[in-house]
């Protein structure tokens, strides 16, 4: 279990001790309730098998159709890059971080032959309807991340599309290692944003309160995020303190419904403990991070 302490808050003189059983709430020790969503009738599942093999058939066609051409990297100076619109989530933000690391090492080059493609396998499809000039002879790189212990079966036909992988964690790399591509760890380059904290008032916290934070994106794997460990943990350190508040900042998918209804059911009556589900800018988060006292990950 992971405590961060960005800045203690005047008030607070020692950081709360979080007992370690609070972590074991959720891993190894008890079912997920993320693992028990409704069990799907036969339609659905069906419908699922069929919309997965229109998926393959569809990444197929389009690994066919722009298939890499056996090549190593070219000697040219430095990285092109081929990315789509970005989305307002954590992943899109390390690709503008890492846009933003090649320009300040200058190693951003548009006329390099060696491409480096910013987007995840599942998204090629959309991303490759137009490839820039160049791109079949290119050397492409794709930086991918998987928060799973194996590749994505899905992610098989994307192979055939990139040269080399990197990806920003040893733990990605090890899974990713299954492509039989080269796999370099890059770690995601972090740029902080000057900017004040976003005032507590417009989350009802008080500023004397001791305030923590959480953020995660629980669309995939809502188990390795481990949500609920920071409700119990938080409950564990504070009861129902209203002087010690957490905030955890979550984003859903549309299908991840029974992940909102655990994490409430998880929270119940309690006031200090809170969910946060609106979309922020960068600075947004930049602002939101830097009114805690203490930053929660357990990952």
């Amino acid at each position: 279990m992971t405590l961060h302490f960005p800045g203690m808050h005047p008030s607070v003189t020692t950081a709360p001790v979080v007992p370690e059983s609070a972590a074991r709430v959720v891993v190894g020790e008890s079912p997920s309730p993320f693992a028990l969503a409704p069990p799907a009738g036969m339609l659905s599942r069906i419908k699922v098998a069929i919309a997965d093999w229109r998926r393959d058939r569809k990444n197929a066609a389009l690994a066919q159709r722009l298939r890499k051409q056996p090549r190593g990297p070219y000697p040219d100076h430095g990285y092109s890059v081929f990315t789509g619109p970005m989305k307002t989530n954590g992943l899109c933000r390390a690709y503008h971080y890492e846009i933003e690391r090649l320009k300040a090492e200058g190693l951003y080059n548009p006329a390099s032959r060696n491409l480096l493609i910013l987007g995840q396998p599942r998204q090629y499809r959309k991303l490759m309807r137009a490839v820039p000039e160049g791109f079949a002879e290119a050397y492409r790189i794709g930086l991918w991340v998987t928060e799973f212990d194996v590749m994505p079966p899905d992610w098989a036909f994307a192979v055939d599309l990139v040269h080399e992988v990197w990806t920003p964690s040893s733990f990605s790399a090890s899974a990713l290692k299954a492509t039989g591509l080269p796999v370099k760890v890059q770690p995601h380059a972090v740029r902080v944003t000057p900017g004040a904290a976003l005032p507590r008032s417009r989350f009802d916290v008080s500023n004397d309160a001791f305030l923590g934070l959480a953020i995660m994106d629980l669309g995939t794997c809502p188990d390795r995020k481990n949500p609920l460990a920071h409700i119990a943990a938080w409950r564990m350190a504070f009861g129902e303190d209203p002087n010690a508040v957490l905030l955890m900042k979550v984003k859903l998918s549309r299908h991840k419904g029974f992940v909102r209804k655990a994490l409430i059911d998880a929270i119940g009556a309690s006031k200090n403990i809170r969910l946060i589900e609106e979309q922020f800018s960068d600075a947004e988060i930049t602002g939101f991070q830097r009114m805690a006292d203490v930053y929660l990950s357990l990952h």
